[in-house]
């Protein structure tokens, strides 16, 4: 049943339409009346009606501003003026706030019966539009979309005109002008494997949906994923609403994360506002150097300048004998190249990792110490993925031949170069796995596409990993996600079908995978431009 709600002055003509018409037999439910739109306003905010009738010319509030009002607060409210003035200004004053009908009065029972069934097949066709728009986006998980990705990998880079920037967002349906900005990377690991006794499988996916959730419930926020565990968010909003913008999240991240600790590795940074999108890059990098200090601060979650600057100042005054044993710990290196991300990421962690040591670093013995202890660590990292050390050392620059003292900038280039060739290694590794996990995973893909119930859960786990890296390794590799693939792999057998077959509608949307053939419908003409009918006749789709 659909609420309708009425506003007339004239309390005759009013209990006359209250009490005369059948609404139950035309698919509506009475839920209120009042005499005029002041009163009608607070109401209205009660009983949320899906339609309004109201009269034109009222005292206190009239029907024009009452439907201007109600309008701009639920767009989705139909409104149906009721009005004895047969005035082309007034009609046209209606159209403009909003209003879906103007009735002339004397109202008759059949031309008020005949605009709300009308009204009622729109309104149901329109709930329906929005059900299938809810279940295609919950479907596609926006945030995790390739294209979102790719546009805030150029946005960052800097390199990319702002006219062409504004054309990709509006293009991709991403919001990013505002009078301020501000960044925010943070990274979701599991802590525990699978074979761990208390280990729950689904609380990790609880807690991760429930930080997108978070975000994606306010408009400020765009979220997009950077690499295998880690995500962005970019915040828009005016620099006075910045800084509660950027307290809540900070707030709520670490609410939901803490929790869950227990299985869950959770890092936070974020950076200062800015106020051009051309500052973005230079913020990027910025947050991304704040945020590769995870590695070296295991106990503070939230990372940002003033965190950072105070431990370089700590961190200076330091004297040899007084240094920290948990500076020197190897799981500092193994975590870094085991989840750091790629090489870009290698000059900020070396740099924040010789911060520490900047009181000793002309001690020949403590810079022999510490080479040897990077070095050493790395070869470790190489052999724990299965590699044979040898040819990870094979083209290193032997740093004792030289029998010198180096400086900070040698000593850098010698422990990034190391990590660097860890990290090739890794990466070599991590490609030769995927190449042969992916394999597997489209092969399953393309033998149960078919199938209405398969998805990144049901392929992950025949393929032997966990969603996470899945779904981004899939993303990576074949620059679009799985939903993605997996729905151009669908509606290209619709093509198909519908070119090459008699069938009818309801049969090929079984025979590709979905149960409704109206949400069938509804995804094809989404991704292909057209409806379905119109390409079985011989139109021409987007692609």
């Amino acid at each position: 049943m659909l609420k309708v709600f009425l506003v007339e002055d004239e309390i005759i003509v009013r209990q006359g339409l209250r009490d005369n018409m059948p609404w139950n037999h035309f698919g509506y439910e009475f839920v209120g009346e009042a005499s005029d739109g002041e009163m009608a306003l607070s109401m209205i905010e009660r009983v949320r009606p899906d339609v309004l009738l109201t009269d034109i010319k009222m005292p206190f509030m009239d029907g024009l501003m009452l439907s201007k009002m109600v309008h701009q607060k639920y767009p989705d409210m139909k409104i149906i003026i009721l009005s004895g003035h047969d005035d082309f200004e007034y009609a046209q004053e209606a159209i403009n706030v909003g209003v879906y009908q103007y009735i002339l009065k004397p109202i008759t029972k059949v031309k008020l019966q005949k605009v709300l069934l009308e009204l009622k097949d729109k309104i149901e066709s329109e709930q329906v539009q929005r059900k299938y728009q809810e279940k295609f986006l919950e479907e596609t998980k926006e945030y995790e979309q390739y294209s979102r990705s790719e546009f805030f990998v150029r946005l960052f880079e800097g390199h990319t005109s702002l006219e062409k920037i504004y054309e990709e967002a509006e293009r991709l349906g991403i919001r990013i002008q505002a009078p301020c900005y501000n960044l925010f990377l943070f990274s979701l690991q599991e802590k525990r494997s699978r074979s761990d006794v208390d280990w729950n499988s689904n609380e990790f996916t609880f807690i991760k949906e429930e930080l997108f959730h978070y975000f994606l419930k306010y408009p400020e926020h765009q979220v997009f994923r950077v690499n295998m565990n880690i995500y962005g968010v970019l915040a828009l909003g005016s620099l006075e609403q910045m800084e509660d913008i950027t307290k809540r999240c900070i707030y709520n991240v670490t609410k939901i994360c803490e929790k869950s600790e227990r299985i869950l590795d959770w890092y936070l940074a974020y950076g200062e506002p800015v106020e051009r999108i051309s500052l973005l890059a230079e913020s990027y990098n910025k947050v991304n150097h704040y945020f590769t200090y995870r590695f070296i601060l295991k106990n503070d979650h939230v990372l940002d300048r003033k965190l950072i600057e105070s431990i370089a100042v700590k961190e200076d005054v330091k004297a040899f004998d007084n240094i920290d044993a948990a500076s020197l710990d190897p799981d500092l290196i193994k975590n870094f190249l085991s989840r750091g991300g790629g090489k870009e990421a290698v000059g900020a962690f070396v740099g924040g990792f010789i911060e520490r040591f900047l009181e000793v670093l002309q001690s020949k013995l403590f810079q022999n110490y510490l080479l040897f202890h990077v070095r050493f660590t790395a070869i470790a990292f190489v052999e724990s993925i299965g590699l044979d050390k040898q040819d990870y050392i094979r083209d290193l620059e032997d740093f004792q031949s030289e029998g010198k003292l180096f400086n900070q900038e040698e000593l850098i280039q010698m422990i990034t170069e190391m990590l660097i060739r860890a990290i090739d290694f890794r990466d070599t590794a991590s490609e030769n796995q995927g190449r042969h996990i992916l394999k597997k995973a489209l092969e399953y893909i393309d033998a149960n596409y078919m199938e209405e119930m398969i998805s990144l859960n049901e392929v992950a786990q025949n393929v032997n990993v966990s969603s996470n890296y899945f779904s981004a390794l899939f993303s990576k590799t074949m620059k679009k996600t799985f939903v993605e693939y997996v729905t151009q792999k669908r509606m290209d057998l619709a093509k198909k079908l519908l070119r090459t077959t008699p069938l009818n509608l309801s049969d090929i949307t079984n025979q590709v995978g979905y149960k409704d053939p109206h949400y069938f419908s509804f995804v094809f003409k989404k991704t292909q431009g057209i409806s379905p009918r119109e390409y079985r006749a011989g139109g021409i789709t987007r692609e």
